[in-house]
């Protein structure tokens, strides 16, 4: 009897082998690691860089959601490990540089702090939580830099097609959650002729059954798939960051102390007053109060911003002024702000230091 119904199960497995057959649409053809379909290789050649940070295929690789760069791109790099393939979590470098040389001007001192952070290198044998405490630390003040290991990446490989790690099982079907059945899933990587990762995700259908007595097992009994495209970024090796890859950090004696900063606000606003054009009034200003007791090395941001009121008859001469006021050499920006209670003849403008 358990002959019988084995020989039966072997016999249903291989028919359904045939029915479960994917065959991969025009343009979705794997190439191996030499480049060379014809090749006897089994595996893709995936070493590369992929923009898989804003898609789901880049967590269901690795099961790790990508660092906070505060907007700086992010790519997941395939690189040959000792054994396996690696997948890692990459900032570009010229990014990375564009957002420093910025930063280092403009909060000289949280850049500093950054920075000294992201040279940090834990040992192989950190605990994760260190790793994690270090990451967060860092978002503080910047991105966080990299780079950071996602995970192995090959599973298996068959047919110039690699298997990615094992998917969690859903219930009822892709399409309609809430049938009844279960299923898994399958990610097959491959790489075509032109650098493209390609992706086939494979849907099965399954049947449960009892073997003997209690014992159950399930055959897969139908199945679909979808197929889809990645480009190739340019590669970014996923490499430690190095002294000489950031601009280095201002000297201490560079960074303006916050009295001097309350200063340098009182000293521009008299400068503004007095040049300003004819029948243009400075009516109010808002300066943040200063206490040396409870500042901070950084003023917590007071000191390099301030608000000023003018009035004029004139809208011209008030455009006018805001030229000026952007030409002042200690002026990093201007902003035009406006209250409920302000008349059509005020400009109100919020004045950023450098």
């Amino acid at each position: 009897m358990i002959l019988n119904r084995t020989c039966l199960l072997i016999g249903v497995s291989l028919l359904l082998a045939g029915c479960l057959d994917q065959r991969a649409p025009s343009g979705y053809v794997s190439v191996s690691s030499t480049g060379n379909a014809s090749s006897t290789s089994q595996c893709p050649d995936l070493v590369g860089s992929f923009d898989l940070s804003n898609v789901p295929l880049g967590r269901a690789i690795t099961d790790q959601i990508p660092p906070e760069t505060r907007g700086l791109p992010v790519l997941m790099t395939f690189k040959q490990g000792p054994t396996h393939l690696e997948a890692w979590w990459v900032v570009p470098i010229h990014s990375l540089r564009e957002w420093s040389d910025k930063e280092r001007e403009k909060n000289p001192v949280n850049y500093a702090r950054w920075r000294n952070l992201v040279m940090q290198r834990p040992g192989p044998m950190a605990r994760a939580q260190d790793i994690a405490s270090l990451r967060n630390e860092t978002s503080k003040f910047g991105p966080q830099a990299g780079p950071f290991f996602a995970g192995i990446v090959s599973y298996q490989c068959a047919q110039n097609w690699m298997r990615i790690r094992e998917q969690p099982g859903y219930r009822g079907t892709p399409n309609n959650p809430d049938a009844e059945g279960f299923g898994e899933t399958e990610i097959w990587l491959g790489r075509d002729a032109q650098g493209a990762m390609l992706v086939k995700t494979i849907y099965y259908n399954l049947k449960s059954f009892h073997v003997w007595g209690d014992a159950s097992s399930s055959i897969r009994t139908s199945s679909s798939a979808t197929w889809s495209k990645v480009a190739a970024s340019e590669f970014v090796d996923a490499v430690p960051l190095e002294e000489g890859d950031l601009p280095s950090s201002l000297p201490k004696d560079a960074f303006r102390s916050c009295g001097e900063r309350i200063n340098q606000l009182a000293a521009l606003t008299n400068k503004i007053s007095a040049s300003a054009p004819d029948g243009v009034f400075l009516i109010g200003s808002e300066v943040p109060a200063y206490d040396p007791a409870q500042s901070r090395e950084d003023c917590a941001g007071k000191g390099k911003v301030i608000e000023l009121v003018f009035s004029s008859r004139n809208p011209d001469q008030l455009q006018r002024l805001e030229e000026q006021i952007l030409g002042e050499p200690d002026v990093q920006g201007v902003r035009r702000l406006s209250k409920a209670e302000d008349a059509p003849s005020m400009r109100r403008f919020s004045i950023t230091l450098r």
